[in-house]
Parts: C-alpha cells; sequence; structure tokens
C-alpha cells in the first residue's frame, strides 16, 4: 500500500486549466472545485471476499478528509438504494452475485472519493 499527500490547490496562473480538477490516485479519483481544500482519501478501501451461496458478505471502507461522510455502495456500477454507510452486508449471496464488483463513493462537505472495487466471489456449498 502506498502513500501519498495532496497539497492545498489555490486559484492563481494554474487556473486557466479550468477550476475543476481532477486527481487519480490508487484509491480512486478526486474531484475538487479550486480554493484551499482537502480531499477526501480512502485509506482503507473494500477487500475482495469469498462467500458460500446463502451467506452474506460484508465489504468495509475508511476514509480520511474534512467534517462528516456520507457513503454511497454500487454493485457493477449502479448504487444500491439504502447503502450509505461505511460497511456495507449483501443480502445472502446467490449464483448470479458471482463476479459481482462493488464500489463504495465517500463526500465529505467538499470532496468526494470513489474505490476501487471488491470482487465477489460466491462459491456453491458442498
Amino acid at each position: 500500500m502506498s502513500e501519498f499527500a495532496v497539497a492545498p490547490l489555490r486559484r492563481g496562473p494554474a487556473a486557466a486549466l479550468g477550476s475543476l480538477m481532477l486527481l487519480t490516485a490508487c484509491y480512486g479519483a478526486f474531484e475538487f472545485d479550486g480554493g484551499e481544500t482537502t480531499v477526501v482519501v480512502i485509506s482503507r478501501p473494500p477487500q475482495s471476499t469469498t462467500v458460500v451461496v446463502g451467506q452474506p458478505a460484508r465489504f468495509d471502507v475508511a476514509a480520511t478528509g474534512n467534517g462528516e461522510f456520507s457513503y454511497q455502495w454500487q454493485r457493477n456500477g449502479q448504487g444500491i438504494a439504502g447503502a450509505n454507510r461505511a460497511a456495507y452486508v449483501t443480502p445472502p449471496a446467490t449464483p448470479a452475485d458471482d463476479g459481482s464488483l462493488f464500489t463504495v463513493t465517500v463526500c465529505d462537505t467538499a470532496t468526494c472519493a470513489t474505490s476501487v472495487p471488491a470482487l465477489l466471489t460466491v462459491l456453491r456449498a458442498q
């Protein structure tokens, strides 16, 4: 796992490139709009997991940034209704869930970061 720092952005000559900037790091994408700000950083992304059919899977995320966080989990790129906490527990897994990718978008008052995907592997019961 690598560590990195992001210096605060200030308006000035660099603003000619546009006020909306996108940084990509190993833990996701960060969007912010000029001015001084600290970006949300996903410090512990969700991990891939394996469950047996009928078992739920649990995904967790940890992030740093300013203020309180809001969370939105996605399955295969689609938002999951009600999945808005730092941890998400799936319904009991079915064979159709095998290979699903789970990501989470974490936002503070100024910025958002989306995690790298975590793979769900579902094994058939023996």
